[in-house]
């Protein structure tokens, strides 16, 4: 198998591009206010996709691309060459198109990959005689055995390959490749007079016995408990490949091993399985080999399997199981949104206004009924039930799809490709109509300063000079889409948007013109600091107690930090009013450390809060502080200091410290072994439902005592639990019948 060093490398790459993905999203939740209904769509869509392990790799990292064959023969055993368009957007991309070719070492593989030999490392080279060829992986013709077919037995059939050059999801080296040969079949005779019964026969059989699914479950299931390298994993193995060919040999596998290897030494186990007690025997040991082999038909599933309500289930402490959980709490959170009556009151922006612009008021609807008009039969056509979701190419429901696994489908030619061409022509068309009767769209615009863009394409031009008749023309097309929108309550908005460079251009310059502009806070801020004002004035008395700090080396970095830093207090006393409200102070963990935390993310002295352009706080030397003018932390930095401590104790680079020593605040005191990880998981629950629902709910004393909140019951998903043998079923009937057992 591959070093620790390179377990440890690809896996903490993962999880960081996991958590690139929910800060990014996280984060634009937070800026994009206008947004948040649409995003929200985007988000329900990613949870689930991410729930399936899907993370995504950056696009400059990694590729999907066909396989075909050097036929210039140039290529030798263990090169490949790769050449890839840099623009990912580009469905259909022109010849022109920026393009760029591999070079060192890349990561290839083919879906499904099983065994560890089905993920291989090769070396791209650049072959001039190959430049013809782009978003293809070109493979050698020589070699003792074909490198496709080291991959999953893949034969060139239009296969797809995953092509990965980030550095840090390299394997050290190639493990030994499978055989994946299929076992030759008998050519049976073919009667004429019984040929179309034995092709109903076939058909009934291989709909029978098609196990794909099956096997590769097992599999997944039992590489996760034993080991991918494991006998039970090897044969399974062996099966799937045989199931993947039961349609060319007519050669089913044989059915799971649903026991483990015969041999005399087990122990009893009883599974609580719908209220019935079943026995079970484990640990055999095969008489051949003396291993103890398990059986292939997995006993127990891990928790990262969703769906599972009839065998027991494990916690995981593999990555994936360690993805699922992480995943599972903010999903856990997207779901408290799906009861709540979220949607924001439609309002106009201020500062998209010019005088005169309902001259253009009369044409601003005609056009926005056409555009409505043709929006909603898009919708109605495929079931679409929000403008977000269709503009988004996020869809939760739809009807008329390609296929029924079309949201899984990521190759060119889906449903989500038709509809999103058909969104992009309506806006386009539009658009291009919009500057009709200025001269013309290419008159009125220029290209976009961007690598990637098309000379003519309306979408990758913008006006750099719009006159006054553009600007009353743009404001028409806004105000009339939000009017009609408050007046109906539907939620259309994107007609609004037409001429958005045009009126970027007027807020801007209203902007400039008021006085004494200010920064407008986002939803999140203005709530989280009125919930903190309202907090700390209902509390004073507890707010004063815990500002007397007790006369203790503990204290007295704290003490030098809220003197030096007037407001600091404010943020220290919301965080263990937080810790507390969650049961997380303990004997080892009190308040006084969270508060030690907090200074060392606010000084950037504990790692992962180095990543800020600027610490928050200055690192004081505590004899020297007494002679420095304290600098006061207004109300809004309160708020960004709070926020960015919850999502660094959400983050991955908190959750994987080491330890967390006080040294840099001259305190003797380590944490070790994960003392913190209690906060970690309560804070990735607490982040995330402030930055999607806007709660801050350990703040939100009248929740409870709130008559307009309803009580909302859920069913969550069916597990079985496993029991040792000593537990009696009565004992468990006694429980059950008590209400008591859950």
């Amino acid at each position: 198998m591959q070093s620790y060093d390179c377990h440890s490398r690809i896996t903490n790459r993962i999880e960081e591009l996991l958590d690139i993905q929910l800060q990014g999203l996280a984060r634009t939740m937070i800026r994009e206010h206008d947004c948040r209904n649409k995003l929200k769509t985007i988000l329900s869509i990613l949870a689930k996709q991410m729930r399936k392990q899907q993370i995504q790799i950056p696009f400059d990292k990694g590729r999907t691309m066909f396989g075909v064959v050097d036929e210039t023969g140039q290529l030798q055993y263990g090169q490949i060459f790769a050449q890839y368009t840099e623009n990912i957007n580009l469905k259909t991309p022109p010849p022109n198109a920026s393009r760029k070719i591999l070079t060192g070492k890349v990561l290839l593989t083919k879906n499904p990959c099983i065994v560890p030999g089905d993920v291989r490392v090769f070396t791209a080279v650049d072959i001039p005689a190959l430049h013809h060829l782009c978003d293809v992986v070109v493979f050698p013709i020589h070699g003792p055995r074909p490198h496709t077919d080291e991959m999953a037995g893949s034969d060139l059939d239009g296969d797809e390959y995953v092509v990965i050059w980030d550095k840090d999801l390299l394997l050290d080296r190639n493990e030994e490749p499978f055989d994946y040969t299929a076992d030759n079949s008998e050519a049976k005779p073919i009667v004429e007079e019984t040929l179309t019964d034995d092709m109903a026969d076939f058909y009934v059989k291989y709909i029978t016995q098609d196990s794909v699914g099956t096997i590769s479950n097992s599999f997944l299931f039992q590489a996760d408990l034993y080991g991918i390298k494991s006998e039970v994993c090897h044969r399974l193995a062996k099966k799937i490949s045989q199931a993947v060919d039961f349609t060319k040999t007519g050669l089913p596998p044989e059915p799971l091993v649903k026991k483990w290897s015969i041999g005399i030494n087990y122990i009893n186990v009883f599974v609580f399985l719908r209220m019935a007690a079943i026995e079970i025997h484990i640990f055999f040991t095969d008489e051949n080999t003396g291993k103890e082999i398990p059986p292939e038909k997995s006993e127990r599933h891990p928790d990262f399997h969703f769906g599972n309500d009839r065998h027991p289930v494990y916690r995981s402490s593999r990555l994936l199981g360690m993805i699922y959980r992480q995943l599972q709490g903010i999903e856990d959170v997207l779901k408290i949104s799906e009861n709540m009556d979220e949607q924001d009151v439609v309002e106009c922006d201020k500062f998209l206004i010019v005088d005169d612009w309902q001259l253009y008021k009369k044409v601003a609807e005609e056009q926005l009924s056409r555009y409505n008009g043709r929006l909603r039969a898009l919708m109605e056509n495929y079931g679409i039930k929000l403008e977000g979701e269709l503009l988004s190419g996020c869809i939760s429901e739809m009807r008329n799809r390609i296929s029924d696994r079309d949201q899984d489908d990521m190759s060119f030619y889906n449903t989500a490709e038709v509809i999103e061409k058909k969104v992009t022509l309506i806006f386009r068309e539009f658009r291009e109509q919009f500057f009709e009767e200025f001269g013309g769209w290419q008159s009125c615009t220029e290209k976009i300063d961007k690598k990637f863009v098309e000379e003519e394409n309306v979408l990758h031009r913008v006006t750099r000079r719009s006159t006054i008749e553009m600007q009353q023309k743009a404001v028409a097309y806004y105000r009339t889409c939000y009017d009609l929108a408050q007046q109906t309550g539907e939620r259309l908005l994107s007609f609004a948007w037409i001429g958005y460079d045009i009126l970027s251009v007027v807020r801007q310059n209203n902007m400039l013109k008021e006085p004494d502009i200010t920064h407008s806070a986002t939803p999140l801020c203005k709530i989280l600091k009125q919930r903190i004002y309202d907090y700390c004035e209902k509390n004073k008395e507890k707010f004063i107690s815990f500002m007397q700090f007790p006369n203790k080396t503990e204290y007295y970095p704290l003490q030098t930090y809220v003197s030096n830093y007037p407001g600091l207090e404010y943020v220290m006393f919301i965080i263990c009013e937080w810790a507390e409200r969650n049961k997380l102070l303990t004997d080892r963990l009190q308040r006084h450390h969270i508060c030690l935390i907090l200074v060392l993310y606010g000084i950037g002295r504990i790692a992962g809060s180095s990543n800020r352009n600027k610490p928050f706080l200055k690192k004081l030397e505590l004899l020297q502080s007494m002679d420095l003018e304290p600098e006061k932390i207004d109300e809004e930095s309160q708020i960004e200091l709070l926020l960015s401590f919850f999502e660094y104790l959400a983050s991955r680079a908190f959750r994987k410290l080491p330890f967390i020593s006080f040294s840099e605040l001259e305190y003797s005191a380590v944490f070790l072994r994960g003392e913190w990880l209690p906060m970690h998981e309560v804070a990735v629950r607490t982040y995330y439902n402030m930055v999607f629902n806007l709660e801050f709910e350990e703040l939100n004393e009248n929740r409870l005592t709130d008559s307009s909140l309803k009580l909302v019951v859920r069913e969550c998903e069916p597990f079985v639990i496993e029991l040792p043998g000593t537990v009696q079923s009565l004992s468990l009937r006694c429980l059950y019948d008590q209400n008591t057992f859950c």
